[in-house]
């Protein structure tokens, strides 16, 4: 978004918007929104406009609408940083302007830009010509820009790992996590709160708001929506990818373990208290902390077996799950994201956990955090079921 700093604005002087009606082709996307309120790079299609209207020194702005003009009145509602008038003009069909039209635009392209000699005829094309958008846009930052533009590219309370390299010019929504290794851009989206494991390659790509996207993943012109991918190159969909690769982060409500659960912690804490007085190498102390929930806990040392032994005593008493996200301090949990905050407070916490099967067995591994917020925002039995079958493989793991 640009400041104003054009034309002062005339009150007399009016830009006609002629907003295309687009719905039937969006075959593909299915998205919610009319076509100019998809994202440009920074912003709507229609927000440049608006910065165009008020460089250009336009009072007001008038919108002609067909295609769900409540949803572009309620952009516009939002969009309160912009000094100028505007009305939408809801109407039964919006026809392009003629080459005579003074003062109207047609939004099918970005100020600056000739309008399309004829408009897209399927879903796939629609798409094509969004990401070319976003691709003019992206290319429109030139080097003389690019330290300012990398100061507002980036949101806030992001994490970005110092092994991550990112490929200006990209934009880089507020609590986006981005790991180790990851290359990322150019002219790549990623949505608020969406994690990159890493490490994973983009380039001209767009990752949805809170998607989560394993690492060794290379996306090139691709568009990913929790478990859907759309390549956009090869016009191809591919729907409910393996929630191991990528998958939509959500919250989970239980937290409480089930009776199974408790039966098989009470007898696997029989079989380690047992295990622990014979073999040798038993420790001589543990360590003792407490979780942000103010649960007590004591570690031990060797095996995971025998670190956790203590633990299954919780899952007995149904203050933990037999699999959950590894159990973290008040410290350890406030150094996180506000968004990754509330995610784990609400997850279950659990003996083992899917961090475990990635060699990540503590809260401080740096590491551990993406894969806690991954599976604390993954459905029940997804990853469950994984960190079961491989069980007896992490409590012999030695820490």
């Amino acid at each position: 978004m640009s400041a104003p700093s054009g034309e002062a604005p005339d009150p007399e002087k009016v830009l006609t918007l002629v907003l295309p009606d687009w719905q039937r082709l969006d075959t593909v996307l299915g998205s919610d929104l009319p076509f100019p309120l998809w994202s440009v790079g920074a912003q709507p299609l229609l927000h440049h406009w608006l910065d165009h209207a008020v460089d250009a020194g336009y009072g007001s702005v008038r919108l002609r609408v067909s295609d769900r003009p409540a949803e572009v009145r309620r952009a516009m509602e939002d969009a309160k940083l912009w000094p100028i008038q505007w009305q939408v003009v809801p109407e039964p069909a919006t026809v392009p302007p003629g080459p005579d039209d003074a003062d109207v635009e047609y939004l099918d392209h970005l100020p600056g830009q000739a309008p399309l000699e004829s408009p897209p005829d399927d879903g796939w094309a629609l798409l094509r010509h969004w990401y070319a958008l976003r691709k003019t846009w992206f290319d429109s930052v030139d080097n003389d820009k690019m330290e300012a533009f990398r100061t507002l590219a980036i949101g806030r309370f992001c994490s970005i790992h110092p092994t991550a390299e990112l490929r200006m010019p990209v934009w880089i929504g507020d609590y986006a996590q981005i790991g180790p290794g990851c290359v990322v851009g150019p002219a790549v989206s990623v949505g608020r709160g969406a994690v990159l494991e890493g490490p994973s390659h983009l380039e001209n790509s767009v990752i949805t708001d809170h998607t989560y996207l394993a690492g060794h993943t290379e996306l090139v012109d691709a568009y990913l929506d929790g478990g859907r991918l759309l390549n956009i190159r090869l016009s191809a969909e591919v729907k409910g990818l393996d929630a191991i690769v990528a998958d939509r982060l959500r919250n989970h409500d239980d937290t409480r373990p089930t009776v199974a659960e408790r039966a098989v912690a009470a007898a696997l804490y029989v079989g380690f208290t047992a295990a622990d007085r014979v073999l040798p190498g038993r420790p001589a102390t543990s360590e003792t902390w407490e979780t942000f929930g103010g649960l007590p806990m004591s570690e031990g040392r060797g095996p995971l077996w025998r670190r956790r032994r203590t633990w299954l005593r919780h899952v007995v008493a149904g203050q933990m799950r037999m699999v959950g996200v590894l159990p973290r301090t008040r410290e350890q949990l406030e150094r996180l994201s506000p968004d990754w905050q509330e995610i784990l407070r609400a997850a279950p916490q659990g003996v083992l956990s899917y961090s475990d099967l990635h060699g990540s067995h503590t809260a401080e591994d740096e590491l551990e955090a993406i894969h806690a917020v991954y599976q604390a925002s993954t459905p029940d039995g997804q990853l469950r079921a994984t960190v079961r079958e491989n069980a007896s493989r992490i409590l012999r793991t030695e820490v």
